[in-house]
């Protein structure tokens, strides 16, 4: 098979294959949405960027930043990222959430009491197992998380 690129059959390139052999995929649903600004507390949606200026790019048009999530727009494995900062208060939790569900199964990042780490850079990765439509958001869980502009919400469809 010697071919540059795959194509769909209405012409639209799925594929391309450069001259060092690097395989190129277009239209991969992803996006990046910079933190807000500010403190929140338990049970609040993760406050990134409420405005289409703070995402940096969001390819298929999946990431909702009045609703803050992302809806897959087909199943798949997909990488989240979640960063944020220690409140000055040095305790609380953060969490990737699917569907708005508070289960353990999802991946969470909690900041003991007691300890003195305000404003430290907490992050969070994982690679979820998704159904299309499925909705994914970041949340704080407890305490008070601080997100900046540098903090960001990332998701990719890896395959």
């Amino acid at each position: 098979l010697g071919v540059q690129t795959i194509q769909h059959t209405n012409g639209t390139d799925a594929l391309t294959i450069d001259a060092s052999g690097r395989v190129l995929r277009s239209n991969v649903p992803s996006f990046s949405a910079r933190g807000a600004g500010g403190g929140v507390s338990a049970t609040t949606k993760a406050p990134y960027s409420n405005s289409e200026t703070g995402v940096t790019h969001n390819i298929g048009g999946h990431y909702n930043y009045t609703n803050k999530e992302f809806t897959c727009p087909v199943s798949g494995l997909y990488l989240f990222t979640m960063t944020a900062f220690t409140n000055n208060s040095g305790a609380g939790s953060m969490r990737l959430s699917v569907n708005d569900n508070y289960s353990e199964n999802y991946p969470t990042l909690q900041v003991p009491s007691g300890t003195s780490i305000a404003y430290t850079m907490l992050s969070i990765s994982a690679v979820l197992d998704l159904t299309a439509n499925d909705t994914v958001q970041a949340y704080v869980k407890s305490g008070s998380i601080y997100f900046d502009t540098d903090c960001w919400f990332t998701g990719v469809l890896i395959g």
